[in-house]
């Protein structure tokens, strides 16, 4: 019984949790992103609904950071199909973002 109500109040703080979390990524995206990206329509930036799963189902889910802290670079070192198929989007390149991964982690 003793186990059972600390697994609950694990979960129950896990959550807690998890609900500041997203809390705090809609206000970094809105800090951070909203003026060049929309959730769901293509702005100065692409759209960035489903981003993560196109990454992903390129097989480039780890490059998204990269491309997020520095496109021009990952651009420049050829390794990610992604980043070359969206730097035509915009004549100005995203600029570089100093986000800790946890930040882009909320945030996404």
């Amino acid at each position: 019984m003793k186990k059972l109500i600390y697994i609950l109040l694990l979960v129950f703080v896990a959550l807690l949790y998890n609900k500041g979390y997203a809390q705090d990524g809609a206000s970094l995206f809105k800090s951070r992103c909203n003026s060049c990206h929309v959730i769901d329509k293509n702005a100065t930036g692409p759209k960035l609904s489903g981003v993560s799963a196109k990454w992903a189902a390129a097989g480039e889910d780890a490059l998204l950071f990269e491309w997020v802290s520095n496109s021009t670079n990952l651009i420049s070192s050829g390794k990610s199909t992604m980043a070359n198929a969206i730097k035509g989007f915009s004549p100005t390149a995203m600029p570089a973002q100093t986000v800790s991964k946890e930040d882009f982690t909320a945030i996404f």
